[in-house]
Parts: structure tokens; C-alpha cells; sequence
């Protein structure tokens, strides 16, 4: 899935303004994601915590389910095929971790009401 540029760069500069009380949540949440795919190796305990954060993250933001169901819908009526290439753990995890982030991009967008659904944030599917 690709996400609207225009739209990534204004949720990052939202990010930046923490203007309201979710943003630091969402920034703090942000950085965690990046720290971890930022290592270079994905030990067991690394993957343990990241396992844990991926549903944390999920269990907090609606958005993200949401930008999944929406991108998976988007596939069916293109027609593509909706199958996970990603054959290492570590690929997988970090590609979740990836998701996760999106959908807290998505959850800002929402919040600031700069869009009104998820669907206006993806600009294509794969």
C-alpha cells in the first residue's frame, strides 16, 4: 500500500506541533516504532517486545484495523491478489510495525480532520 505524500508530510508536521494531547501520544508511539526498526538485528527479545507493542498499537488505534480493511477492499475490487510475499520473521514483523505506523498517521489525519475517512489517505494498493 501506498500512502498520499502530500498527506504523510502534513501529518508529520502535525506531529511536530503537538498541538493536541493525542499528537504526543501518536509522536512517542511513532518513535517507538522507529527505534525498533532502526536495529539492526532482531534478537528474541526484541521480537518479544515488538510483538507486544504491534498489538498494543493496534488495541489503541482503531485506525489501524481500519487502514487494513480498507486496503484489502481496495485489492478485491482491482483484483489483486492479497497474499504476503514476506517469507523472514524479521521482513514480517517489521512490515506490521510498518502498518502500525500508517494507521497512527491515519489516526492523526482523522483527529486534525484532515481527512474524513481512511480511504482518502491510501493512494494505491499493491
Amino acid at each position: 500500500m501506498k500512502l498520499k505524500p502530500e498527506l504523510v508530510t502534513m501529518e508529520k508536521t502535525l506531529l511536530k506541533e503537538k498541538s493536541l494531547k493525542d499528537d504526543v501520544k501518536a509522536a512517542n508511539d511513532i518513535e517507538r516504532i522507529e527505534e525498533i526498526l532502526n536495529e539492526p538485528i532482531l534478537t528474541d527479545t526484541l521480537y518479544n517486545k515488538t510483538v507486544i507493542l504491534d498489538q498494543k498499537l493496534i488495541e489503541n488505534y482503531p485506525e489501524i484495523t481500519e487502514l487494513c480493511s480498507a486496503a484489502d477492499a481496495m485489492q478485491k475490487v482491482l483484483g489483486i491478489r492479497s497474499e504476503r510475499r514476506i517469507s523472514q520473521l524479521e521482513d514480517i514483523v517489521k512490515q506490521d510495525l510498518i502498518t502500525d505506523m500508517f494507521g497512527i498517521y491515519a489516526s492523526v489525519l482523522l483527529k486534525h480532520q484532515i481527512i474524513d475517512c481512511i480511504k482518502e489517505f491510501i493512494d494505491s494498493v499493491e
